[in-house]
This record gives structure tokens, sequence and C-alpha cells, in this order.
């Protein structure tokens, strides 16, 4: 029945002029409602909506037209419009291209018609509430989409025909435009009560402009522009009501598909025109700013935009200042790029109050298998949201420092996924300081600043945190993250109270109690590293307290990492003359037993490492025990590993000693030496041939033993420059020129390599090299300018036990007010290794 009406009679009153439908409006008026809800001939229903939206609006007020009019004359548009467009696309299927051009006519109507009235309620009215133009509103943009679906389409669509209705399009498109503008008018002028129904039509008409911005992203960038710039003006302005409903993950989600989609092509450099490149930028940089304003008003409601982000803040750090240089791009093209990185700052700002921001972080930085491509990227950003933190309010810091959340272990787990990256040459500004050039730094540096000056304005509680990540990275193998961490903390005890140092201090004195047996492992190094510089960084009353908080008596080891040129003259004798009791006492208990265990060996190895703080008075039953040790058989021990250990710790030993032994206790070690070397690992040789180049020191004097102890310094010389090992022989082509410049017995040069000619000309060569002379130098040249100069030893202060000048003034401590106490974790930290040192 509805059909037959919309095709009978009863509408051609609506043929009638305007002026009769005015002055009858009353008779016309049901007619006219019938008409636009039932009708489906096209001319009919275009006199309806043409009498709607023209000469009948003058008949009601604006607050009236909604439910008198545009309550039935926009779904009568819409459905118009919709089937008008389906109608096209099966006329072109079915080869009937001749009434396409009328299709668009009557779409481009529509078009005209929508933009009429809006244009009339705006130039009537400064301000309009929302529910006097909801149908309105809903229609326009709902066609206004439709639209934009047709044109991104329309290449596909019509095919062969798309040609020659390029003009017809083009017109479509036009009156799209004038549409569009006129929507966007009419909602910026529209007063919202914020009731819920009210909220839903106006999440509604968002929807659909959004929608259509992004079609309009990829299709003109005019209408792409306005379009986007209404929607985030609207969106801003009612943003607080509308954060429950309304769906900116979509929009958000394709605006940052599209920006990081086209920085990527501009970078791999797609883009070659300087032109289309400058405007591409610049299209970037309208994008940027609408993805901040959304992340600003909408924070804490993007979840699933969050990997996007993070994406999108790591390609914008690849085309910062430190990255563009390694970029094959124009120096136009380089400073263009520049303006995008501008808006990674108030980005930041916005995104790490964000709790989403924070977990997506975490979770991308635990990511085992994290893109090669994005760890660096997501490291350095990571360094700028801790610059950003130094300067936030303790709530936002909470979000990222807190026992849930921990952002400097996220920082040193990537720093151990970066190990090639920070090793490029890749440089940052520094801490630009008022009166001095522009510093630049490289990356390692960079990090160690922001870290360190976040860590020092920490709270308690930080510190604590901070403390338990630091000393977690000392003691793992990757170097990269032990150094930073061993910076950080120094820098910190630098900074930081005296006290606060000293009790750190002796929390890691716990630590390496428990880890002494270990073999010489990286965490191990590490952590010796990290207490030798804390030692250094104490004050003198504190490190005075340490000897008598750990006599070398009972801590031997600790006394092997300290250095104890910076204790007291007083004390730095009492732990020498210990050390050098202990090891008697020692190695005489090694060399009596002849059942052992590997406790036995440990002492007796620590005693050995300690002896290098050696006392200025000779001790002959040390330097005998010393000969003895040398006789023993190191391949009775149970393991490789110790053997190896026990070579390295008498090397050691040995080494500080030899050039003041008796002649006796010389000639016993070297042919002991000699003996040996055979059943030597390559390792064990170059501990070896440390000792002959301490003897570079010595004066031998003459006497019976003089001749054989040339003879076996030759010999053993000989034996290293030709070793097939070439670590071995580069070194000791090193060891020997060193000797050979400091050393007063030239006879042991000569008979090193009198036998072999072409070992002369490789120490020449080596010579040459090293000296930089540009003349072929001989060997025979090089030992008469050696017997022509005045002997002395290149390093008298500490070969003769001299104290060395350690007057270098500590730094200038800056007071931080911090509460020195106890930190459980540091506790569990110590009793984990203690029970790998029991394992072990």
């Amino acid at each position: 029945m509805e059909s037959d009406r919309s095709t009978g009679s009863s509408f051609d009153v609506l043929n009638n002029g305007d002026d009769y439908i005015v002055s009858n409006f009353d008779t016309v008026y049901p007619v006219l409602r019938e008409c636009l809800t039932y009708s489906t001939d096209y001319t009919s229903i275009g006199r309806a909506l043409k009498l709607t939206f023209g000469p009948c609006l003058d008949l009601f007020t604006i607050d009236e037209l909604e439910e008198n009019l545009f309550k039935y004359a926009c779904p009568g548009a819409r459905n118009t419009f919709t089937r008008t467009l389906e109608s096209i696309g099966s006329t072109l299927r079915n080869g009937e291209n001749c009434i396409i051009t009328n299709f668009l006519q009557i779409c481009q109507e529509i078009l005209l018609q929508l933009t009429n009235v809006i244009g009339y309620i705006t130039k009537t009215v400064p301000t309009i509430k929302l529910l006097s133009v909801k149908s309105l509103l809903l229609c326009s943009t709902e066609i206004l989409y439709e639209c934009y679906q047709h044109f991104i389409k329309s290449e596909e669509c019509y095919g062969l025909q798309f040609s020659s209705m390029t003009e017809s399009l083009t017109a479509f498109f036009k009156k799209a435009q004038v549409l569009q503008f006129n929507i966007l008018q009419l909602l910026s002028r529209i007063e919202v009560n914020y009731e819920q129904y009210e909220i839903d039509i106006l999440n509604e008409v968002l929807t659909y402009i959004y929608k259509s911005g992004m079609i309009v992203l990829n299709l003109d960038i005019k209408a792409m522009a306005d379009l986007w710039k209404g929607y985030i003006c609207a969106l801003t302005k009612y943003s607080e009501h509308l954060k429950t409903c309304h769906e900116i993950d979509i929009p958000l989600q394709c605006l940052l598909t599209n920006f990081i989609n086209n920085l990527q092509n501009l970078i791999s450099g797609d883009c070659i025109d300087s032109q289309k490149f400058e405007k591409m930028v610049k299209i970037l940089c309208f994008i940027l700013k609408i993805v901040i304003k959304i992340t600003e008003k909408f924070n804490g409601c993007i979840r699933e935009c969050q990997s996007s982000l993070i994406n999108l803040l790591i390609i914008l750090n690849r085309i910062s200042d430190p990255h563009l240089k390694m970029l094959d791009l124009s120096v136009v093209n380089t400073e263009s790029l520049k303006q995008l990185v501008i808006g990674m700052d108030p980005l930041i700002n916005h995104l790490i109050t964000d709790n989403d921001f924070v977990q997506e972080i975490s979770g991308v930085s635990k990511d085992p298998e994290l893109d090669s491509s994005k760890k660096f990227g997501l490291l350095l950003v990571s360094c700028l949201i801790v610059k950003k933190l130094t300067f936030s309010d303790v709530s936002v810091r909470k979000l990222w420092f807190s026992n849930d959340n921990n952002i400097l272990s996220w920082i040193f787990q990537l720093v151990g996924k970066c190990n090639y990256e920070l090793c490029l040459d890749i440089k940052f500004p520094g801490v630009l300081i008022p009166g001095k050039q522009k510093k630049m730094i490289d990356c390692f540096e960079y990090l160690l600043t922001h870290i360190s000056a976040f860590l020092l304005t920490s709270t308690s509680k930080e510190f604590t945190l901070a403390e338990t990540v630091l000393l977690k990275n000392v003691l793992q193998p990757n170097p990269w993250c032990a150094l930073l961490a061993s910076d950080i903390w120094c820098i910190m005890a630098r900074s930081a109270d005296g006290e606060l140092c000293f009790n750190q201090l002796k929390h890691l004195c716990k630590l390496v109690n428990q880890i002494e047996n270990w073999p010489m492992v990286p965490e191990k190094l590490y952590l010796e590293v990290l207490m030798r510089r804390l030692f250094y960084l104490t004050s003198q009353k504190h490190r005075d307290l340490l000897y008598d908080l750990y006599p070398p008596e009972n801590f031997l080891y600790l006394w092997h990492i300290f250095n104890v040129q910076y204790l007291s003259p007083n004390l730095q004798n009492l732990v020498k003359s210990g050390v050098n009791e202990i090891g008697v006492s020692q190695t005489d208990k090694f060399l009596s037993k002849d059942d052992f265990g590997k406790l036995d060996f440990v002492k007796m190895e620590s005693a050995l490492l300690g002896l290098e703080m050696r006392c200025k008075e000779s001790n002959e039953e040390l330097e005998s025990n010393l000969a003895k040790l040398w006789r023993f058989d190191s391949n009775l021990l149970e393991s490789r590993r110790l053997g190896k250990r026990y070579i390295r710790a008498l090397s050691a030993a040995t080494g500080s000693v030899i050039p003041y032994m008796a002649s006796k206790n010389i000639l016993t070690i070297f042919q002991s030496m000699k003996a040996s070397l055979a059943s030597l690992p390559p390792i064990c040789k170059l501990y070896c041939l440390d000792n002959i180049e301490n003897m570079g020191k010595a004066v031998i004097p003459s006497g019976n033993s003089q001749a054989s102890i040339f003879r076996l310094i030759s010999s053993l010389f000989y034996e290293f420059l030709t070793s097939e090992n070439v670590f071995l022989r580069t070194r000791s082509i090193e060891v020997f020129s060193n000797f050979a410049s400091v050393t007063c017995h030239t006879q042991i040069i000569t008979q090193s390599v009198n036998q072999d000619s072409a070992l002369q000309n490789k120490i020449a060569n080596h010579l040459q090299r090293k000296q930089h002379i540009s003349e072929d130098w001989k060997l025979d040249s090089f030992l008469k300018k050696l017997e022509s100069t005045m002997y002395k030893h290149f390093c008298e202060c500490n070969a003769i036990g001299e104290d060395c000048d350690v007057s270098e003034p500590p730094a200038k401590k800056i007071s931080i007010e911090r509460t020195v106490t106890e930190n459980p974790e540091l506790d569990s930290i110590i009793s984990v290794q203690k029970k790998r040192s029991n394992e072990n």
C-alpha cells in the first residue's frame, strides 16, 4: 500500500507553486510528510525536499523546525541519497551508463539543499540548541560520509568510465566540500545541555565526522585539514562529557598509522621532489598537532593506541638531530623534518601521566622478542621520559618509579639489548653550561647524565629502589649495564652525604665476602671495580674506619680490592705488613701439606694476590716460598681451571717482588718456568710473560747466576716471540720492545734474537713503527743507542714501594638530605649471592 501511494496522484499537489504551498500549508503539510516518509519517486521526493528546505522554513521558528520539518525531511533526504548512490553502482554493472549523470545531479541537488538550510540557520541565529537541529546534523554528517566513501572508491567503481565522469565527479566533490564547511559552522554554534541523550547525539555526529576524516586523509588536503580541525575543536570543547562514550581510539589509531607510514616513506627517500617533501612535512605537522591535542584531552582513554604512540615516538626520535646525520637526505629536507621533532616534547608531557602508557612501555621493554629496529629508539624515548620525570610531581614519578613500575629497570634491560648501537658514533647535545660552547656527547654519557639527574632528585624510598636496580645490574655479565650502573652509583655517592656512601660500601663488603671464592667472572670483576671507586669517594675518616671493621687478617680479599694508598700512612704500613705476614703463613701451610682441599688453595691464592701491595722491606722467607711455589706441579690441582688460577695468582705475586729478589731465587723461578712452559696453556704463558716484563726494572748483580739468568730470560723470550699463538706472539713483541727500552742488560736483547734473522727483522719493523722513524732501523743501531743512554727506570715510584702521589682532592659534595636506612633489597641480594657461592 505504501509503495502504491508513493506512485499515485496524491502528491500532485506538491507541484503547485511555492506561493500556493505556503498559503495552503495546513492542507499540504500532511501530503508533504507522507511524501517524505513513503515516496520512492525521485521527482516527488525531490520536490518535497525543495519545499521543506526552501519556502517552508519561514513558516516556523528555528526551534520548531526540528519537530515540524527536519524530523521527516532529513531521513527522506538520507534514504534518497543512499538509494541514488546504490543505483549508480547497479547501473554501471548493467552497462546503462547514460543515466549516471542524472543520478549524480540528484545527489548534488540534495547536497545543495542541505547546504542552504544549514546556511539559513547559521545566518539567522548566533547559537542554537543541539536538539533543535539533531536530525539535520545527523543527516548531513552521514550523507557527507557517504560522499567521501563514494569518492575514494570512484576510480574502482567507474572503471573505464572514470575519465569521462571526471567533470561531474569534481562538481559533486566541490558541493560536498561546501556542505562540510557549513556542517562545521553549525557544529561550532550549537549549545549542549549535557543530558545523556544530547551527549549520545553529539557522539554520533562526531563519529560520522571522524569517519569522513579517516577517508579524506588520502583524498584532499584542504578538505582533510578543515574537517579534522572542526572535529578536534568540537572534541576538545566537549571532551569531559565524551570520554566515556566516544571511541577516540579509532580516529587516533588512524592518524597515527597515517603519520608513521608517511614519515617512513619520507625517511626512506621515496619522495625525491623537495616541494612534495615540504608539503608532506606540513601535513604531518598538522596531524601531529591533532594527536597531541587528543592525548591531552583524552588522557587515560586511549589504551588501544599506546603501542602506536610508542612507535610514533620511536620514529620521531629517528629524525632527531643525532640520527639525521645518518640519513641520506638533503639539507633542505633535513631542516624540514626538524619541525616534527618539536612535537615530541608536548606529546611526552601528556603521555607520562597516563598509566596505560606506563604499562605499555613496561611490556615492550621486557619483551624478549623486541624488534631490533625499535630497541634503541625505545631506549632513547625512555631516557626522554626520565628527563621529564626529573621535573615532574611526586604523583607522576610514582607512576614510573615504584615497586610495581620501575623505569630504571626497564632502561637497563634495553641497554643490555643495545650493545651494538651504544658503540655507534652518534652524538647528543650535552648539558649547556653558561659561558661555554655547546658540547656534544655520546649515547652512554647522554644516558648517564639524565638518569643521574633523575636519581639525584629522588626521595628516600626512590633511592632505595635505585640502589637495588643498580646493584642487580652490577652483578650481571653485560659490560654496558655494569659500567652504566657503576658510573651512576659513583655520581650519587659524590653528591650524597658521606655517611650514605660509607653505609653502601659496608653493604657491598658483606656481599663481596659471599662471592670471594668465585672464579673471576664478569659480575665479580664489576663489583670489585665499583667498590674500589666508592672507596676513593669515601672520606678519610670512613676509610680508616673500614680498616677497623675489616682488618686484613680476617678480610684479606677486601684489601685486594681497596687501594691502600688512600689510607693514612700508618694504616698503609699496617695493611702491607699484614698482607706480607699472611702471604708467608699461607704459602708455608700450602707447601707443607701433601693433601690439600679447595679451601686451602683459595686461601693461598688470596694471599698471593695480596702480595702486590709489597712493603719496602725485603722478606727473604716470602721470596723463598714464592720460588718453591714455582716448582710446584700445577697439574696436580683438581681441575684445569684451578691450574690457571694458580699460575695467575703466582705470577701476580712474583711480578711485584721479582725485580728485587736475590739472584738464586730469580734463577729458581725462571728454571721452573722454563721447565713447565711446554705444558702450560697460552693464557698461563701470558701470565708468565708479565714476570719477564717486570725484570726490565731489575739490576741483576754480577755473579755466578747472572749469565744463567740472562740465558733463561733470553730463551723464554725466544719461545714467546716464535709462538704459534698469534695473541701470545703479538703480546711478546710488545713486551720485548718495552723491556728493551728500560733494561740496563742489553745482552738479554741480543741473545734473544741473535740466532734468527727473520725474528730480528720483525722486531726491527715493530720498533720502527713504534718510534715513528722514517729511516729503516736495524737492531744493532738500536742496541748501540741503548748502550749510550744513561740508565734510568721509568717506573721507580711504584717499583721500590714508594708512595704514589694521591693528593688529588675529592670531588666537591653536594649536600643532599637523605636518611641513611637499611635496604632490605640489598640484604636479599646478598643472601641470594651467598646461596650461589655455596653452590659454586
